[in-house]
């Protein structure tokens, strides 16, 4: 496990393992070094690594890619690009509300 430093306005979280500081539990990939997110604070820190780690995140990152060169390119119509970006965001946003929703559902049924 790396070992990295956390800082927020001067004030040393102290040394981390680097899947902890991030709030993972190291089955994702690792960054080389927690000092690449050292401007943010520890928690925003964890929600940024855990966002860049996340598959939907960079699944939605990629059709958008693909959908801004095929609009560049013009091989995509304005009107064709608009309803891709606003379909792209909208699974993008159905399935992590879904996904929380499961999450949620699941904690009911879990309490004793």
């Amino acid at each position: 496990m790396h070992q990295g430093t956390i800082e927020t306005n001067g004030v040393t979280a102290g040394d981390v393992p680097f899947c902890s500081a991030l709030g993972g539990d190291g089955d994702g990939p690792q960054l080389p070094d927690t000092t690449v997110l050292s401007f943010l604070p520890p928690a925003e820190a964890g929600k940024m690594a855990t966002l860049l780690r996340s598959r939907k995140f960079w699944a939605t990152v990629t059709a958008s890619a693909v959908s801004a060169y095929l609009y560049a390119s013009g091989e995509l119509s304005a009107e064709s690009f608009a309803s891709a970006t606003a379909l792209i965001a909208g699974i993008y946003v159905g399935s992590v509300a879904l996904e929380d929703g499961l999450r949620g559902l699941v904690a009911l049924w879990t309490r004793v």
